[in-house]
């Protein structure tokens, strides 16, 4: 009987963990569009299955530290302005844990207009190219770096 009431009461606490996740998301979320000029008319924000692919690539990615790739494993290249155009997803490296679970898509041009407004919510910026397999990692030290994602089993059969 112990045993099924703490099962319970575990089950309990995990949904009740997931509400404030939700909620906070939603407040993030409220907060962004509140805070950023036309952020309805240049971005939006990823749905469930798209969220579920970037968190996917993130993951297989390989990090030094928290929220800062390696960039010497990604066989990347620095430049001076992203070369790339187009749709990107803006994927944040640090900054609240909510954050770093919301994406933006947006077009690069618009992206690196408002970058100011996007790195005083993160040290670290990934631009997640809409081709999934290209990514522009934008560091606090000014750096850009364009790379080709390491192909692996997840992200080869997307």
């Amino acid at each position: 009987m112990a045993e099924l009431q703490k099962k319970r009461l575990q089950d309990l606490l995990n949904r009740q963990h997931q509400r404030l996740q939700v909620l906070a998301a939603i407040k993030a979320k409220t907060d962004l569009r509140a805070n950023m000029p036309f952020f309805d008319v240049k971005y939006r924000f990823a749905d469930e299955e798209e969220t579920g692919r970037i968190e996917a690539i993130l993951g297989g990615l390989s990090y030094k530290l928290p929220g800062r790739i390696d960039t010497a494993a990604l066989s990347g290249t620095k430049v001076d302005k992203p070369t790339y155009q187009g749709q990107a997803w803006i994927c944040f490296l640090g900054g609240s844990e909510t954050l770093l679970h919301i994406f933006i898509q947006g077009r690069i041009d618009d992206i690196l207009r408002d970058i100011d407004d996007w790195q005083a919510l993160s040290h670290a910026i990934l631009l997640l190219l809409g081709d999934y397999r290209h990514l522009i990692f934008l560091d606090d030290d000014g750096s850009i770096t364009e790379a080709e994602i390491p192909s692996t089993d997840d992200s080869a059969a997307t």
